[in-house]
């Protein structure tokens, strides 16, 4: 009973319960490029990635993270680190999308392996999604002062 009222309220300010990583919609600019151009699944042959290499990529950008972990802390200032955390994660996360567009078998329903292709878009960005570039797997490493990519 508290769990189903939690949600209730949850879902009344766009948070999926069940997905703590954001909201539902992911906001105007998503909704916006689903009004001007239409996806289809066919469009994620654009990558030239079949499912089984996004999975490997996938599952080595999350491996990544948690056997560099001790050596980026030791190693680096906390910003370093913290910009590192970032990119891994996002790059991660690119990865999971396609993974979730390209192999049925995961239970998404059609429409939902085209939700999934359409928050990759908005993930990677347009000219990144139109051009058919997915960022490598893992971040290369760099000096302290050349980390962050935010410059």
């Amino acid at each position: 009973m508290i769990l189903a009222t939690v949600c209730l309220i949850a879902q009344a300010f766009f948070i999926n319960p069940f997905n703590w990583g954001g909201p539902i919609n992911p906001g105007p600019a998503w909704a916006e490029s689903q009004a001007w151009d239409q996806l289809t699944l066919s469009d994620a042959q654009r990558f030239n990635v079949d499912k089984d290499v996004a999975l490997g990529n996938y599952r080595w950008a999350r491996d990544h993270k948690n056997t560099v972990r001790p050596e980026m802390e030791l190693n680096n200032t906390a910003d370093v680190y913290y910009e590192w955390e970032k990119e891994a994660d996002w790059r991660r996360k690119a990865w999971d999308l396609l993974d979730n567009v390209l192999n049925p078998l995961y239970g998404f329903t059609p429409e939902g392996r085209l939700q999934e292709l359409y928050r990759l878009r908005y993930h990677i960005g347009q000219e990144a999604f139109l051009a058919g570039i997915m960022p490598v797997a893992i971040p290369t490493y760099r000096r302290y002062d050349q980390w962050s990519y935010y410059k």
